[in-house]
């Protein structure tokens, strides 16, 4: 919870608002917009009250709370807060789906404010909520679901094309990406080949990129690619794991085979590793467990 020291103004005639500002966000918030957080959401209220001449007596917040819990903490205080106050007029939320999208509470807090004369304003309305905005609560909720049923629905198809050893991801050079697989690109394989074969037998890189009129980002990433297998058969990516709060806590490699063709042998490969290891930037790099995957 925050607060905020009272505006003053200057002219002593203008009638002066005291409002407070309602704050929340929820892991589904998260992921139907990122943009939304509990900053961004303070910082519009506040700008907001200032343009308007209002005076933010304070700020109520609830994270990671669905706007269909009832039994949010600081939404509570708030309400009871403002009942109670013979001096906040109104409280200040950036839309209506801040405020509630449970369609039965939204409208049961709207009466119960208004029959102690106190409203709530949406900045992204530009006016007080009414009941006539229970279809935006009702959309409000469906969207959400529907968006945590797309991403649930994505992360199947992942699974279904790693049993299938499809890729999930755009072709890497060298391959093009032809009905949901990787198909071999035979003008892009043979640069591939030669960037490999000259990596192992110590030619230097811009003898290799000259020869080859390719850039020396692509080289490495062919290289990198070579490491982590993918040109030997295998499908490589990294896979970040989020906590509730989207905060990436891991990265895991995912690996299984697929279905696309070999650029180079088995021999080839092991060369390039046995090569690698040799670099002094090995062991850095390692423990990094970094990769660049695709172009």
């Amino acid at each position: 919870m925050a607060n905020y020291p009272l505006m003053h103004h200057t002219n002593e005639t203008e009638e002066v608002f005291k409002v407070v500002g309602y704050v929340r966000i929820s892991e589904e918030d998260r992921i139907v917009n990122k943009q939304t957080s509990i900053d961004n959401q303070m910082t519009l209220i506040k700008d907001f009250c200032l343009k308007r001449k209002w005076n933010l007596v304070q700020i109520y917040e609830d994270r990671n709370l669905s706007g269909g819990d009832r039994f949010r903490k600081g939404f509570t205080d708030m309400v009871r807060g403002v009942i109670k106050s013979t001096e906040v007029i109104f409280i200040v939320v950036k839309d209506q789906d801040r405020f509630a999208r449970d369609t039965g509470y939204f409208i049961d807090t709207l009466k119960d404010l208004e029959a102690h004369g106190k409203k709530v304003f949406s900045i992204m309305k530009n006016d007080y909520l009414s009941q006539d905005d229970l279809g935006d609560v009702v959309k409000a909720v469906v969207d959400a679901q529907y968006i945590i049923r797309s991403r649930k629905e994505t992360k199947q198809v992942y699974e279904n094309k790693k049993e299938e050893g499809l890729p999930p991801f755009r072709a890497p050079y060298g391959y093009e990406c032809k009905n949901k697989q990787w198909v071999l690109d035979r003008r892009k394989a043979k640069k591939v080949q030669i960037v490999c074969e000259d990596y192992i037998n110590g030619v230097r890189f811009k003898e290799t990129t000259f020869n080859l009129s390719i850039a020396k980002a692509l080289y490495y990433r062919i290289i990198q690619n070579a490491l982590n297998e993918i040109y030997t058969g295998d499908i490589f990516y990294l896979n970040k794991v989020k906590d509730s709060l989207g905060k990436v806590v891991r990265v895991e490699p995912v690996r299984y085979k697929g279905k696309h063709n070999p650029i180079i042998s088995d021999y080839v490969q092991s060369k390039i590793i046995e090569k690698y290891k040799t670099h002094p930037q090995y062991e850095y790099n390692n423990s990094r467990k970094k990769a660049v995957v695709g172009e």
